[in-house]
């Protein structure tokens, strides 16, 4: 009796902390890990689409609008339009913007006046660096400002940052995105230039909900555990 005891001791215990293991990893928070493109690995003078990145580069799919918002976005970028990263050594026109963090940076190839990224999954955008297209260049083609704003995964558009004044030095600017799967970088004008480095984003935080078959599958266990402890007493009783 004390042998089938202690197995149904053991079993018990077992029962109870794998439960309580799976309730856990089931309702656990994704924390968030904060990322930095700084685009320091493309050190070329090249949109995405010559590089053939459009579509994977970080793992998004980069593309650009010719107008304002999501309605005529390209995602990815199939034309030789949209994102490029240039370098301090072969800027994108005349001299670099100031202040680039490294040696790379972002600008908008053809003057589009909007840039994307699609992540593919929530993401927190937290900051990024902006400025005109060139720290030589005059104020005809270069953009006044840039405002950010973030689409949910069926377009709706979800939240904008503030609206950004441009100057020749690339300067951080606090976004505050957060769960968004689109976002747009758009200059105040078609036609018009700016430069983009170092984006802050992370994936965002939030809180995992279990899935209708998980719960199941945790409510049949604990109904067998329930049976368990009841045969547990049983013995009990009659030791």
């Amino acid at each position: 009796m004390w042998g089938v005891l202690h197995r149904w001791t053991t079993v018990w215990k077992s029962l109870r902390l794998a439960i309580l293991g799976a309730v856990v990893t089931l309702t656990a928070p994704n924390y968030a890990v904060a990322d930095i493109i700084d685009f320091e690995d493309l050190n070329t003078r090249k949109n995405f689409v010559d590089q053939g990145i459009a579509d994977d580069y970080k793992d998004f799919q980069w593309g650009h609008s010719t107008s304002a918002g999501l309605a005529g976005a390209q995602i990815p970028s199939t034309e030789s339009k949209g994102w490029a990263s240039a370098t301090t050594g072969s800027p994108a026109s005349g001299s670099p913007p100031n202040n680039v963090q490294g040696n790379v940076y972002a600008w908008n190839w053809d003057s589009v006046q909007s840039l994307f990224i699609k992540f593919g999954a929530l993401y927190d955008v937290e900051s990024a660096y902006l400025a005109k297209l060139s720290a030589t260049e005059g104020a005809t083609n270069q953009a006044e400002s840039v405002q950010l704003f973030g689409y949910a995964e069926n377009g709706t558009q979800i939240g904008s940052s503030s609206v950004f004044t441009l100057t020749n030095t690339l300067t951080q600017h606090t976004i505050s995105l957060n769960n968004i799967f689109i976002l747009e970088i758009r200059a105040s004008a078609p036609s018009k230039f700016f430069s983009v480095d170092n984006i802050a984003l992370s994936k965002s935080s939030v809180t995992a909900v279990p899935e209708p078959s998980s719960i199941a599958i945790i409510g049949a266990v604990m109904l067998v555990v329930g049976s368990l402890g009841r045969n547990r007493r049983r013995i009990d009783h009659r030791r």
